[in-house]
C-alpha cells in the first residue's frame, strides 16, 4: 500500500533535518580544521574554484528541474512504461552533459590565473591539481543524478538523503584525518572525489531496486514528448542561467575586486547561511514532490490552502531565523575563528538581506517549480542577473564587499521580487496578489522592529567567555522571537492547521 503524501513529506523532512544537524556539526569541525591547518588563502581558493564550477553545471540546461516535473504525472498514474522511457532518455542526455562539463572545464584552465588574486600564491601543482579534482567531482555527479531525481519525484527523498548523509559524514571524517596527518590540500580533495563516486553508485543501486522495470529495454519517447521536454529545458535553462549569474558571481567579483582571501572570510559566514538555507529548503522542498502530486490530483482551492500554509511557515523562518542570525553571527565567528575573521555590520546586513528574501519567497518558488511556471518568468530572471552584475561591479568598487552583496539584494527587489508573485497569482490562482504583498510588507516591518528592539537589549549583555555569550544571546533571541510569533499567529487558521497536521501524523506513527 502506498504511503500518504503527508507521511512521505514527514519522512522527507525528518531525514533532511537529521542530515542537516549532522552535517552542520561535522562541517563546522572540518572547516575549523581546514582554517587552522591550511589557512584563509586555501579557503578562498577552494571557494573560488567551487564557484567557477557552478557555472559549468549550466551544461545540464536545468534538466534536473524539468526532469522531476515530467515524472510527476506518470508516477501518479503508475505508468511504468513511460517512467522507464523517461529514465532511458535522461540517462543518455546526462552522459552527454557529463562529457560536455569535462570539456568545458578543461578549456577554462588557461584562464584561471586571471581571476585569482592572492597575496601568498600557491604552487602550480596545487593550483591546477585542486581545480582538476573539483572538476572531476562535478563530472562524476552527473553520471547518475537522473536516478536520484526519480526517487525524489516519487516523494521518497528521504532515501536519497539517508545515503547522502552517511557518505557525507564518512567523507568528512576521512577528510579531517587526511588534513591532520598530511596537511595536503590535494589529498583532502581526493577523499571527496572517492566518496562522491560511492554516493552516486549507491543511489543508483537503490533506484534500480525501487523501480526494477527501468533496467529493462524501454520504448523510446515519441517525438512530441521529446519536443515538450526540450521546450521545458529551454525555459529552465534561461532561468537557471539567471540564477547562477545572480548567486554565483559574487565570489568571482570579490576575488577580482577585493582579493581571493576575502572569499574565504565571506565563506565562513556563508557556511552558516547555507546550513540554514538547507534547513529552510528541507521544510519546504520536501513538499515539492507531494505538491506535484497535488497539482495533478487536487482542486485549485486545495492548492491555494497549501500555499497559504506555506506562507505562514515562511513568515516564521524569515523573522525568527534572519533576526536571530543577524544578532549573534558575529559573536559566533569571533568565538569560533577569532576577531580577525569577522566582517563589518553592513556586510552582515547584506548577507542576511539576501537570506531574508530567500525565506519569504519559498512558497512562490515551490509552486513555480511544481507547476512548471518557470517558463513564464525566465526573462525577468535574466534581467535580474544583468542588473546584479552591473550593480555588483559599481557598488563593489565604491563600498567593497558589502556593496557586492547588497547589489544582489537590490537586483532581486527591483525585479522578480514583485514580478514572480504577480505571475503566479494571475496565471495560476486567477486572482490579484495584493494580499500576498501586504503580508510580505507587514512581515518585513515586523522583522526590522523586532531586530532593532532585540539589538538594543543584547547590548546590555556582557561576558568574558565568548562561547557563553553567543549561546546566551542566541537563546534569548530565538526564544523571544518565537514567543512573539506564537502571539501573532496563535489564532491563524493555517498555523493551527500546521499544528494539527503534525499532531495527526505523530498519532498515526504511534499507532503503527
Amino acid at each position: 500500500m502506498r504511503e500518504s503524501r503527508a507521511k512521505k513529506s514527514l519522512r522527507n523532512s525528518a531525514a533532511g533535518l537529521m542530515n542537516t544537524f549532522l552535517s552542520v556539526v561535522f562541517n563546522f569541525v572540518k572547516r575549523t580544521v581546514f582554517v587552522y591547518v591550511l589557512g584563509a588563502e586555501y579557503l578562498g581558493l577552494n571557494g573560488l574554484f567551487s564557484n567557477i564550477l557552478t557555472f559549468l553545471t549550466l551544461a545540464d540546461l536545468g534538466l534536473t528541474t524539468a526532469m522531476a516535473y515530467s515524472y510527476y504525472k506518470p508516477l501518479a498514474e503508475d505508468d511504468k512504461g513511460k517512467i522507464a522511457a523517461l529514465n532511458r532518455y535522461y540517462g543518455r542526455l546526462y552522459n552527454i552533459i557529463a562529457a560536455a562539463i569535462a570539456l568545458l572545464g578543461l578549456l577554462l584552465i588557461p584562464f584561471l590565473k586571471f581571476i585569482v588574486n592572492t597575496e601568498n600564491p600557491v604552487s602550480d601543482l596545487e593550483f591546477y591539481g585542486s581545480y582538476l579534482l573539483l572538476l572531476s567531482q562535478t563530472v562524476v555527479t552527473y553520471l547518475f543524478v537522473y536516478k536520484g531525481t526519480l526517487i525524489t519525484a516519487d516523494q521518497r527523498e528521504y532515501i536519497v538523503t539517508r545515503i547522502r548523509t552517511l557518505t557525507s559524514l564518512l567523507c568528512i571524517v576521512f577528510e579531517i584525518i587526511i588534513l591532520l596527518l598530511t596537511k595536503k590540500y590535494l589529498l583532502y580533495l581526493s577523499v571527496a572525489l572517492i566518496f562522491n563516486v560511492v554516493n552516486n553508485l549507491t543511489i543508483s543501486h537503490y533506484a534500480n531496486k525501487l523501480f526494477p522495470y527501468i533496467k529493462q529495454n524501454a520504448e523510446k519517447l515519441d517525438k512530441a514528448e521529446a519536443k515538450d521536454i526540450f521546450s521545458n529545458i529551454k525555459s529552465v535553462f534561461i532561468y537557471r542561467l539567471s540564477g547562477v549569474l545572480i548567486n554565483s558571481t559574487d565570489n568571482l567579483l570579490i576575488s577580482k575586486i577585493i582579493g581571493t582571501v576575502y572569499v574565504g572570510y565571506y565563506s565562513n559566514y556563508l557556511i552558516v547561511i547555507n546550513n540554514l538555507t538547507t534547513l529552510v529548503n528541507i521544510c519546504f522542498r520536501s513538499l515539492t514532490a507531494s505538491l506535484g502530486n497535488v497539482l495533478v490530483t487536487q482542486t485549485k482551492e486545495k492548492q491555494r490552502e497549501i500555499f497559504n500554509t506555506m506562507q505562514v511557515a515562511s513568515a516564521w523562518f524569515s523573522t525568527v531565523l534572519v533576526s536571530s542570525v543577524y544578532l549573534v553571527i558575529n559573536d559566533f565567528i569571533c568565538a569560533w575563528l577569532g576577531q580577525d575573521y569577522m566582517l563589518d555590520s553592513l556586510t552582515v546586513f547584506a548577507i542576511l538581506m539576501n537570506f531574508y528574501l530567500l525565506c519569504v519567497l519559498q512558497p512562490i518558488w515551490i509552486f513555480r517549480e511544481a507547476s512548471g511556471l518557470y517558463m513564464q518568468i525566465k526573462y525577468i530572471m535574466l534581467i535580474t542577473a544583468l542588473v546584479n552584475i552591473v550593480l555588483s561591479i559599481a557598488l563593489g568598487m565604491w563600498i567593497g564587499l558589502a556593496g557586492i552583496l547588497l547589489a544582489s539584494a537590490i537586483s532581486k527587489l527591483v525585479t522578480y521580487m514583485w514580478y514572480e508573485p504577480i505571475v503566479l497569482f494571475r496565471k495560476y490562482f486567477s486572482e490579484k496578489p495584493w494580499s500576498f504583498f501586504k503580508k510580505l510588507l507587514l512581515n518585513f516591518v515586523g522583522t526590522c522592529l523586532l531586530t532593532a528592539g532585540l539589538y538594543f537589549l543584547m547590548s546590555f549583555i556582557k561576558m568574558d567567555n565568548l562561547w557563553l555569550l553567543f549561546f546566551v544571546k542566541g537563546f534569548i533571541c530565538f526564544a523571544a522571537l518565537n514567543v512573539v510569533y506564537l502571539i501573532v499567529y496563535h489564532k491563524n487558521v493555517y498555523f493551527l492547521g500546521i499544528i494539527q497536521r503534525v499532531k495527526n501524523i505523530f498519532i498515526k506513527r504511534q499507532k503503527n
